[in-house]
């Protein structure tokens, strides 16, 4: 897949498809080795193409799952500084940076519905009060 790729943005999605695969399979099997193996993968695609936030956060999750929680903390502030403030993902990473430990927790996928009033706003499930 990374010798088909042709241009940064492609070698670097190549390598965060891998990372994602050994993500996976870390949480599968429970192997420090695949967290270690998507690590290496993120880094790579960040180093092919710097503005890659998905694969921002995907390294902060791998690194938590590690136990290196100093250096997932710095993932996940990076990766709020690259991302729109209406991102599900951007409302969980700000949870993952206060409690790195929520990334090792088993949770609901993040997720945005549209309302249906028109006044515009996306609520998601953290500005969501019970």
């Amino acid at each position: 897949m990374i010798a088909e790729a042709k241009d940064v943005r492609e070698i670097a999605q190549a390598h965060y498809q891998f990372a994602v695969v050994f993500f996976d399979e870390g949480i599968r099997k429970s192997r420090d080795e695949c967290f270690n193996h998507s690590h290496e993968e993120t880094v790579k695609a960040v180093e092919a193409y710097p503005n890659f936030p998905d694969a921002v956060l995907l390294d902060g999750r791998a690194l938590a799952y590690l136990r290196q929680d100093d250096a997932a903390k710095a993932k996940f502030q990076a990766y709020l500084t690259m991302k729109a403030e209406d991102d599900a993902d951007r409302q969980r990473a700000i949870r993952y940076l206060a409690r790195p430990e929520l990334v090792r927790a088993r949770m609901a996928p993040p997720f945005a519905v549209q309302p249906w009033t028109e006044n515009g706003y996306l609520w998601t499930i953290y500005r969501v009060r019970l």
